[in-house]
Formats: structure tokens, C-alpha cells, sequence
């Protein structure tokens, strides 16, 4: 008896004396933690900022309204959150052509179609700065590109038109601009071209028509003033008149 007595007071001993240890352990981690200072809740994070596409948009608002600094800037934004952006390039490389910086606005559309060699607007865009640097055969090369990508881009017609004419191969840019009137018949540019492209051809009354025509076509504004006022020369000059 008396060893198992004493085997059971030490077990409770032992036992005791565990739930005295626990016990104070347990006290100075709730004084350690009293003691120590609060953790400051972590800030919330912050709002996204305007994703690539948002920039794209809002350059070309800016690009709208002739804004070309502006456009730029926002252009350089959305290619540096997505440096593959094809459309990115092509519309920054439009802006710095407004500008006069033709070098740059080709070496943007060069890189858009190094990044998306499918893209029909990017090889339209490119040959137009091509073409207006006098290269018209490299010019329509890029516009029988993106033709051949989409055979209805009416504004890669028109522009091959244009320099279909530089070259005086006229019955090819009066084709051209007929689809592309076809495709989108308030497509009011090209009617200006065709009627221009007439009188070059030595068809002054077909001319004379088509620059009537055009006149009945186009929107009034700025922008479109001075083909207007052309138009209005040209049939003050083509108009027969009375004996």
C-alpha cells in the first residue's frame, strides 16, 4: 500500500506540477503580450490605375482633338504597361506623323508589325507614311498586305489609289477608289480623290461630276474646309462656261 501511495502522490505530484509550469508559461505569454505593442492593421491596397486598353482609349480622344502631345504621352503609357501592344505603336506612330517626325511614326509601325504581322491596319498605316515620302512602289506593297489580310479595308484602297496616281497609272487608282467607295459609300475622302484623280487623267466633264458629287457628300467642319474650297475651285475651273 504504502508504495503504491507513494507512486500515486508522485504521479499527482508530477501532474501538479506540469499544470503549474503550464500555468505560468501561460501567464507571461498573456504578459508578453499586454506588454507589447499593436500591430497597425496592414493599409488596404491601392485602386488598379488605368489599364493598358483605358490609355489606348484616352489617346486617341486625344488624338481625335488634334491634341498630338497629349496623345503621345498617353500612348507611352499603355506601351509601357504592355510593351506587345500592337495598336499602342501604330497609333503612336500616327501621332508623331502629325507631327512631322515621319522617322518615328515609321519606326512605331515597324515595330506594331514586328509584334503582329497579321495586322492590316498596321501595314495601311506604314504604307501611308511610305507613300507620302514618295515611295509608292514599297507603299503599295503594304497596301496589297493588308488587303490581302482583309479585302475590304477601304481605307488601304483609297490609299493605294493615291499611289496607283502618283505613279499615272490612273485606270488602277480609279478602280481602287471605286471599291473603296463600294465598301463604305460616305466614304466621303475618296470621292475628292477620284474627282482629282479624273481631271489628272484628261476626263474634265467626268471630273467636273465628281467633284459636284463630292461636294454634296461631304461633312462641313475644320477638317474638311479646305478639300471643300479645292472642290469649289476646281468646278469654277472644269464648269463650261456661257458663250
Amino acid at each position: 500500500m504504502t508504495g503504491t501511495a507513494t507512486t500515486i502522490a508522485a504521479g499527482r505530484f508530477r501532474g501538479r506540477g506540469i499544470r503549474v509550469i503550464a500555468a505560468s508559461v501561460l501567464a507571461l505569454a498573456l504578459s508578453a503580450c499586454a506588454a507589447a505593442p499593436r500591430a497597425k492593421p496592414a493599409p488596404a491596397p491601392a485602386a488598379p490605375g488605368p489599364g493598358a486598353a483605358a490609355y489606348l482609349r484616352m489617346g486617341m480622344v486625344h488624338f481625335a482633338g488634334n491634341r498630338y502631345d497629349d496623345a503621345i504621352a498617353d500612348f507611352n503609357r499603355a506601351i509601357d504597361l504592355d510593351g506587345r501592344n500592337a495598336a499602342a505603336y501604330n497609333s503612336r506612330g500616327r501621332a508623331y506623323y502629325e507631327k512631322g517626325d515621319v522617322g518615328k511614326a515609321i519606326a512605331d509601325a515597324n515595330k506594331a508589325l514586328e509584334l503582329d504581322p497579321r495586322f492590316d491596319t498596321g501595314y495601311n498605316t506604314r504604307g501611308y507614311f511610305l507613300l507620302s515620302r514618295g515611295r509608292y512602289d514599297d507603299a503599295i506593297a503594304d497596301f496589297d498586305r493588308a488587303l490581302a489580310i482583309n479585302p475590304r479595308h477601304e481605307a488601304a484602297l483609297n490609299h493605294r489609289g493615291l499611289a496607283f496616281a502618283a505613279k499615272g497609272l490612273y485606270d488602277r487608282a480609279l478602280g481602287d477608289f471605286d471599291r473603296a467607295k463600294d465598301i463604305d459609300p460616305d466614304y466621303h475622302e475618296v470621292y475628292a480623290n477620284r474627282a482629282d484623280t479624273l481631271e489628272k487623267a484628261g476626263r474634265p466633264g467626268e471630273a467636273l461630276a465628281a467633284w459636284e458629287d463630292y461636294i454634296r457628300r461631304a461633312p462641313p467642319g475644320p477638317r474638311e474646309a479646305r478639300r471643300i474650297e479645292k472642290a469649289k475651285e476646281r468646278i469654277r475651273a472644269l464648269r463650261p462656261t456661257s458663250p
